[in-house]
């Protein structure tokens, strides 16, 4: 049954750090759970491992820190992850210790109980860039508003494990505060990642050899983010057999309904061990990938002018029941400059 501690602990891999609090009632005991991922891009090559105690009954779940973090390479050479003391640690390449494709790397951890946990070796493959990121405003019927539908085009390389693609997908909008009855206030640029609990995932392994493509990675409904201007940005990864079938079963487990038709929830698929304790359980994930992003702006003007969500009337407790239209620095991932890539 630990698959369902899960729920408490998941971290949108290896770069936002906010927990999902979904405790179990299961266990009184917390559980590790390693997430690591080597991350290749034309302009940099980076490995980073998230470390987080599961919830249990009284517990919400929290990050840890361990003694030691490494990451070897198949020639067995060693290299230490910086502490960044929010349970995260990292490592950039270095002229002696680079992440090259057809390589391949694992993690050893030994924490504080100097417990020993390593990860199979995993090879870091060269995939497929992003050809064109596009966006349709799709209006169902009976649908005033719509949708935005977010579309990658890309490419198979002839190469199987490089012809199976994840996309991450994050959302920035401008957003200005404003008090019922008041100016406009002061202007937010507000950056976060979306679909949390699931992972746009493609197996195009069948698809011919040098092929294009297009996949709708993602669909929004249009609402008030886009009344000021709204970025999409796409990141897409080539992953191997294994770390899909790791999301696959991650998705499956994340995204039930709860009906008697679903299938019963399988195990999620780790490649880390504790090597001292065989017995003892572990939970996570670590894989390499090369990744390539693409960007793309939406006009208000080109969705229909949605409303802004600010002012809102005052309640009679609250005068201000949106809290971000009195701060919009309250936001996830809010901040008053822009974006480097806000046009």
């Amino acid at each position: 049954m630990y698959r369902f501690i899960l729920f408490s602990c998941f971290v949108l891999l290896c770069s936002c750090l906010d927990p999902i609090e979904l405790k179990s009632p299961l266990t009184s005991k917390a559980i590790l759970v390693i997430n690591g991922k080597i991350t290749k891009t034309k302009t940099f090559s980076k490995l980073r491992v998230v470390f987080v105690n599961s919830s249990t009954i009284d517990k919400p779940s929290s990050f840890v820190k361990v003694k030691v973090a490494n990451v070897i390479n198949e020639e067995q050479i060693s290299k230490e992850l910086i502490d960044n003391n929010d349970g995260t640690y990292d490592f950039f390449e270095t002229p002696d210790f680079k992440f090259e494709f057809n390589k391949k790397y694992k993690i050893k951890i030994i924490s504080n109980a100097n417990d020993v946990y390593e990860s199979t070796f995993m090879q870091l493959n060269a995939g497929t860039n992003i050809e064109k990121l596009s966006y349709e405003w799709y209006k169902p019927e009976n649908d005033k508003r719509g949708v935005v539908r977010a579309k990658v085009k890309t490419n198979t390389t002839g190469i199987a494990s490089s012809s199976i693609f994840n996309w991450e997908i994050i959302q920035s909008m401008k957003f200005t505060d404003q008090l019922w009855g008041a100016e406009p206030g002061k202007i937010c640029y507000a950056t976060s990642k979306v679909d949390l609990l699931k992972v746009a995932l493609y197996d195009a392994t069948n698809v011919p050899p040098n092929t294009s493509f297009e996949y709708n990675v993602s669909e929004k409904p249009i609402d008030s983010r886009f009344a000021e201007g709204y970025y999409f940005t796409i990141v897409q990864e080539s992953i191997d057999a294994q770390t899909h079938a790791y999301y696959l079963a991650r998705n499956a487990l994340l995204i039930r309904e709860g009906n008697i038709f679903e299938s019963p929830p399988g195990t999620i698929p780790s490649n880390i061990t504790c090597v001292n304790n065989p017995e003892q359980k572990v939970l996570g994930y670590f894989y390499a990938t090369s990744q390539d992003t693409a960007r793309i702006y939406i006009d208000p003007s080109d969705v229909g002018n949605p409303n802004r969500q600010c002012p809102m009337p005052p309640g009679e407790i609250n005068p201000c029941p949106t809290r971000a239209c009195c701060d919009c620095l309250t936001l996830k991932g809010s901040f008053l400059y822009k974006p480097h890539f806000w046009k």
